[in-house]
C-alpha cells in the first residue's frame, strides 16, 4: 500500500549518519494517553487552557445535556438537563459559547449558552435567538463558530444565524434551505473571518463572502451518493481549506477502503487531491478528524487511536500513534503555548460519542545523550555509547547499513541503561551539517554526504535527508531521484 511504502521511506531517511560526533541530547517524541477521570463521558470536549477544560454531555433522553468544568484539578457540573450539548467553544479563557439540540417524535429542544468567567457560570440566551428571529418553537442547534467575543454564528440542521453583539440579538443569515437539495446541513459550520463562512451538507458546500447575507452553493469533492463522505472540513483563511473524505467500495472485489485529503485555494471552487490512503478492510487509514496548523503542518486521526502527521503540506505522512482499541481520534486542539495539538479520543456508544481522555505529545518522556563528546570518527571507525534515561518507555534500537554509515549495536536499551555502537565511514565524501536519529529522536550533529552521484537508492535518501535538515532543496531530491530512475 502507498502509505506503507512512504512510512518505510520516512523511517529510513530519519536514520541519518555522523562523522564528527559531538555530545548531543534529545528527548522522545511520543503520544501519551491521559484519562480524564471525569464522572461522565462527554459528547463534546474543549480545552480552555492547558489545565482547564469544559465538557458537554448527551443522553438517551432529550434532556441529557450537561456542561462540566475541570478546574483546580477537579470536575464540577455547571449546567443541568438541557438539550444534548453539540458544541462548546471559547474565544479566550473567559468568553465562551455552547450549543445544544435534541429532536424526538416531533418534539424539539435547544440550548444556547454563554459564559464570561471561564465556564464557572453560564447564561441561557436561547430566548434571545428565538425572539430575534420570531420563533416560538425551539430550534435545535448543531453548529457553532466563534469569530470574536461579539461575533458568533450558529446553525440548525437547515439555516445559519448570526449575532454581532455577543448573543443579545440575532439574524437569520440568508436562506440556505431553499437552495440545498440535501435539505439538511452537516455540523461543519466555520467562519475563518467575520465575512467568509462555510457550511457543508452531504453532497454540497455552501459559501458566503458577505457575513451570511447570501450563500453560494458549490460542488465539493465529497458525495454521499457515491460513497464519499466528508469526515471533516477545515479552512484556515477565506480561501485555503482542506477536506478529509472517507470512502469505501466493494465492486469489483476485493473490498477496498480509504481516505482522500483534498485542498482548495480558491474558497472551495476547485479542489485537488493532496494524498490518498487506500487499503484492505482492517488496515489503518484516517477516518475521523483533521487539523491544519499551517499550510505545511497537518494532522489527521483514525479509528484505532491513529495519529497521522505531515510537515510538507500532506505529501508524506508518518503514523505517530496507533493502538488496538476501537477508540477514535475524535479531534485536535492547540492548547496554550504548546507546539503540538492535543488529540481528543472517543469511542462510539449507543448514546453517541463517548469522550473519556486525550493524547498529549510528551516531548520530555525520555532523554538520550551521546558520548564521548567532540569525538571524530575516521575511516578506521570508532566507538561510543548512547545513554538512555527516563523510564520504561525509553527504547533505543540500532540499525545497520544506513546510507554511507554503518551503525551496529551489541544490545538494545529499554529503560535506563547504555547501548554501545560503532561507526564506520566512507572517506569519499564532503562534510555537511545535518541530523542523526535514534528510535525517531533527532540529534543535531555534523555528518557527511555522499558524492554528487545519484546512482543508488541510498543516494536519493541522502538528498532527502539533506533537504529535511535545511541544507538542500526539494528540487535536489527530485533531480537525484530522476537520475537514479534512469
Amino acid at each position: 500500500m502507498r502509505w506503507k511504502s512512504l512510512l518505510v521511506i520516512h523511517m529510513a531517511v530519519c536514520f541519518c549518519s555522523l562523522i564528527f560526533l559531538t555530545e548531543a541530547k534529545a528527548v522522545t517524541n511520543q503520544w501519551e494517553y491521559i484519562l480524564l477521570d471525569s464522572p461522565v463521558s462527554f459528547q463534546y470536549l474543549t480545552f480552555i487552557d492547558a489545565n482547564n477544560l469544559a465538557g458537554g454531555t448527551s443522553g438517551t433522553s432529550m434532556y441529557g445535556g450537561n456542561i462540566y468544568l475541570y478546574t483546580d484539578g477537579a470536575w464540577s457540573p455547571k449546567v443541568y438537563s438541557k438539550a444534548n450539548i453539540s458544541k462548546i467553544r471559547f474565544f479566550n479563557t473567559q468568553v465562551g459559547f455552547a450549543t445544544g439540540g435534541a429532536e424526538s417524535f416531533g418534539n424539539t429542544l435547544m440550548y444556547l449558552g454563554k459564559t464570561a468567567d471561564g465556564g464557572k457560570t453560564w447564561n441561557d440566551i436561547s430566548a434571545n435567538l428565538k425572539s430575534s428571529v420570531g420563533s416560538t418553537a425551539d430550534m435545535p442547534l448543531y453548529g457553532l463558530s466563534v469569530v470574536s467575543s461579539s461575533t458568533i454564528f450558529v446553525a440548525t440542521s437547515e439555516q445559519v444565524y448570526g449575532s454581532s453583539n455577543g448573543g443579545d440579538t440575532w439574524n437569520q443569515k440568508g436562506d440556505i434551505l431553499i437552495q440545498n437539495p440535501d435539505l439538511t446541513l452537516n455540523r461543519d459550520l466555520q467562519f475563518p473571518t467575520a465575512l467568509d463562512g462555510y457550511v457543508s451538507s452531504q453532497n454540497y458546500l455552501f459559501r458566503t463572502r458577505y457575513g451570511g447575507s447570501s450563500w453560494e452553493k458549490l460542488t465539493p469533492p465529497w458525495n454521499h451518493n457515491l460513497g464519499k463522505d466528508l469526515a471533516m472540513l477545515k479552512f484556515i483563511d477565506a480561501n485555503n481549506g482542506w477536506a478529509l473524505v472517507v470512502y469505501d467500495y466493494v465492486s469489483p472485489p476485493p473490498e477496498k477502503y480509504g481516505s482522500y485529503l483534498y485542498k482548495t485555494m480558491d474558497g472551495g471552487q476547485n479542489w485537488s487531491i493532496v494524498y490518498q490512503w487506500e487499503g484492505d478492510k482492517g488496515e489503518p487509514y484516517p477516518t475521523e478528524s483533521l487539523y491544519v496548523k499551517s499550510s505545511n503542518e497537518i494532522w489527521v486521526g483514525g479509528g484505532l487511536e491513529e495519529i497521522w502527521h505531515s510537515v510538507d503540506s500532506g505529501l508524506i505522512w508518518a503514523m505517530e500513534n496507533q493502538g488496538s482499541q476501537n477508540i477514535a481520534i475524535w479531534g485536535f486542539q492547540m492548547v496554550g503555548f504548546e507546539s503540538v495539538p492535543r488529540a481528543i479520543a472517543s469511542s462510539e456508544t449507543q448514546g453517541g460519542t463517548s469522550i473519556a481522555g486525550y493524547y498529549k505529545y510528551n516531548s520530555a518522556a525520555c532523554t538520550y545523550s551521546i558520548t564521548p563528546s567532540n569525538q571524530s570518527f575516521t575511516a578506521s571507525g570508532g566507538t561510543g555509547s548512547v545513554n538512555v534515561t527516563g523510564g520504561d518507555n525509553c527504547v533505543w534500537t540500532a540499525t545497520s547499513n544506513v546510507a554511507w554509515i554503518t551503525i551496529t549495536s551489541g544490545s538494545s536499551g529499554i529503560g535506563n541503561g547504555a547501548v554501545d555502537f560503532s561507526v564506520s565511514v566512507n572517506t569519499n565524501t564532503s562534510t555537511r551539517t545535518g541530523t542523526m536519529s535514534i528510535a525517531g529522536e533527532t540529534f543535531t550533529v555534523t555528518q557527511e554526504a555522499l558524492s554528487t552521484g545519484c546512482s543508488t537508492w541510498n543516494d536519493v535518501i541522502v538528498r532527502y535527508n539533506i533537504y529535511v535538515s535545511g541544507q538542500g532543496t526539494w528540487s535536489d531530491v527530485i533531480a537525484c531521484y530522476n537520475q537514479y530512475a534512469l
